[in-house]
């Protein structure tokens, strides 16, 4: 210990610093310093207080009362939850909601794959039951699945129409079309438009042109050719043929011609003209008759009619 007023007590007394007075902080390197519940940080931009921290980066910094998401880009503006440089942010329950619209799409998109599944698989079927119902040869489903080439080539057809419908998509249409042909021996055009339950029995030779119609519940026999007659593009150059017609083996109908609903064509005909539902074409040219009885069936009516199978 030291006596008052030693020497010693004096030197110790001299030698204590007084309290350092905080100095407030200066300008450097040209950029605004701003506190940060008493703490500083400097960068080359403005910062702004994020709940008594900052955050410096390349841009204006943006408070944020918790976690950021970041977006698009869509320059520095400013919303109630922001974060990442450079882009727009949203907060978490917009990501949320984000979120939850994306789910709704992709199930949405789910349902309708199961849909058009759905739909494919009935119209597998009624093709099915369509050649049961027409071709006696016909043991049973699966004979008919496995075995009937006219089958295969209006399910590669229904699948190559599709494609055909998009620009982006028409050469793999073809491809398809030539690819069933190869397989199948019958030839359609994606751009034909064909309808349900339709059958080709035994399937060799046909030949279906690319603006031709072909209504629900036509049959066609095998060599039948729905042709054009012209050369000239972006017109309607193959027959329209109408509900429930039957063309006979060999049969030839050519031009932007119609083929009434519930005609019948005789085998090895050539048609060139309309022809009225319910009528019976035959021969070359083919001439037209109507059933000989009121309310006479029309598919009674070709065992009548001998030209129909030669």
């Amino acid at each position: 210990m030291y006596a008052v007023g030693s020497p010693s007590a004096s030197l110790s007394r001299a030698t204590v610093p007084a309290a350092a007075t905080p100095e407030a902080p200066t300008e450097d390197s040209g950029v605004n310093i701003r506190p940060i519940g008493g703490l500083y940080a400097a960068d080359g931009v403005n910062n702004r207080p994020i709940g008594g921290l900052y955050a410096a980066d390349d841009v204006n910094n943006r408070p944020i009362g918790g976690l950021l998401t970041g977006t698009e880009k869509s320059g520095p503006q400013e919303h109630p939850a922001s974060g990442a440089a450079g882009v727009n942010n949203r907060p978490i329950g917009g990501l949320l909601t984000a979120a939850a619209g994306r789910g709704r799409r992709a199930g949405g998109a789910l349902r309708g794959i199961r849909k058009a599944v759905g739909i494919a698989r009935d119209r597998v079927r009624e093709d099915i039951d369509a050649a049961i119902a027409r071709d006696p040869a016909a043991a049973t489903r699966a004979d008919v699945a496995f075995n009937s080439p006219g089958l295969h080539a209006i399910w590669a057809h229904r699948l190559a129409h599709q494609l055909w419908q998009h620009p982006s998509t028409k050469p793999a249409a073809r491809l398809l079309s030539t690819a069933a042909r190869a397989v199948t021996g019958v030839e359609i055009h994606p751009g034909a438009q064909i309808g349900r339950r339709f059958f080709i029995d035994h399937g060799m030779g046909v030949v279906i042109g690319e603006t031709a119609e072909v209504g629900d519940d036509v049959m066609l026999y095998h060599g039948v050719t729905l042709g054009g007659r012209t050369l000239a593009r972006g017109h309607k150059r193959h027959p329209t043929v109408g509900d429930g017609v039957t063309i006979g083996t060999g049969a030839r109908v050519l031009g932007a011609i119609d083929i009434g609903a519930g005609a019948q064509i005789g085998a090895n005909s050539v048609v060139v003209k309309d022809v009225p539902a319910g009528a019976i074409a035959t021969g070359i040219p083919a001439s037209l008759r109507m059933p000989t009885e009121p309310g006479e069936d029309p598919y009674e009516a070709l065992f009548r009619e001998p030209a129909l199978f030669i």
